[in-house]
């Protein structure tokens, strides 16, 4: 017993040093993954430009992470989340092309991207537009800003000198759309067993690694199903689905009775093959 209240006692007092002194980190920069970095505490740094050169201090496309791990010399471990990125951070990087600020990105600081003639987009993954200073891009530059679903208009609010550069990328307006337009379509719909269906398709649509034109044929494919239910007509619809039509053996199917209708949906992918037949 009272060697564990010594231990306890060790414990409690080496928490109370830490406490007192806590380790300090580095007043330079930290270099991760090729980028540079300021320490904000011990817990928050800011992605900073390289000192050591004077033009282009990244080029190509740059990826942002939300953490990462630092290790001091005195093999100390911190994992440090990036939540600004610092003023002049990329200016003057005229090989610079694109990059994606994660999640963690509260402010942008003045000048950010200014000069980089050659910046396509930067990406925002975050649903909170971080605040931003009043210069971050050149007047010239035509560097576009790609947002998540659903917070454009937050991000046009936010970033008001910039509203005409704010858009949802290709895919993600494609999702936008198709869920828009099926959600119409859906409307008045009680039978649970399409609702159920369609709610999948719509997680499908939402899946990672999904492709815009994959998004588009959901859409087309639950559009046409829809149909099918409300209009309570077979006439033609294999002819017009072509493979789609095409029954396949062992896949989950959802049958719906419409009148003397009876409309059967097969999906080894929930919504790859569509068969209609009539009672």
């Amino acid at each position: 017993m009272r060697k564990l209240v010594i231990f306890i006692t060790l414990l409690m007092l080496s928490a109370g040093l830490w406490a007192e002194n806590p380790p300090e980190l580095p007043a330079g920069e930290i270099s991760y993954n090729g980028l540079y970095f300021r320490c904000l505490s011990n817990e928050c740094v800011e992605l900073v430009k390289n000192n050591d050169k004077e033009l282009d201090s990244y080029s190509g496309n740059i990826v942002v992470p939300k953490r990462f791990e630092f290790i001091d010399t005195q093999q100390k471990r911190y994992v440090l989340k990036v939540i600004q990125i610092g003023a002049d951070a990329f200016m003057d990087c005229l090989n610079l092309t694109s990059v994606t600020l994660p999640t963690t990105i509260e402010a942008i600081g003045n000048n950010a991207f200014a000069n980089c003639e050659n910046l396509k987009f930067v990406t925002c993954l975050g649903d909170t537009p971080p605040t931003i200073a009043d210069d971050i891009f050149s007047e010239k530059m035509g560097t576009i800003v790609y947002v998540p679903r659903g917070t454009t208009v937050a991000y046009k609010e936010a970033w008001s000198v910039y509203a005409d550069r704010i858009r949802l990328t290709d895919l993600e307006a494609a999702k936008e759309n198709a869920i828009n337009s099926i959600e119409t379509a859906r409307q008045g719909i009680q039978n649970t067993n399409i609702n159920n269906w369609i709610d999948g398709a719509i997680n499908d649509i939402n899946a990672a690694g999904i492709d815009a034109e994959k998004v588009d044929d959901i859409k087309n494919q639950i559009l046409t199903m829809i149909n099918i239910f409300q209009d309570g007509k077979t006439e033609g619809v294999e002819e017009a689905l072509g493979e789609m039509g095409k029954e396949c053996t062992g896949c989950p199917a959802v049958k719906v009775k419409k009148g003397t209708t009876s409309v059967t949906f097969y999906a080894p992918e929930r919504v790859e093959y569509i068969k209609t037949q009539s009672e």
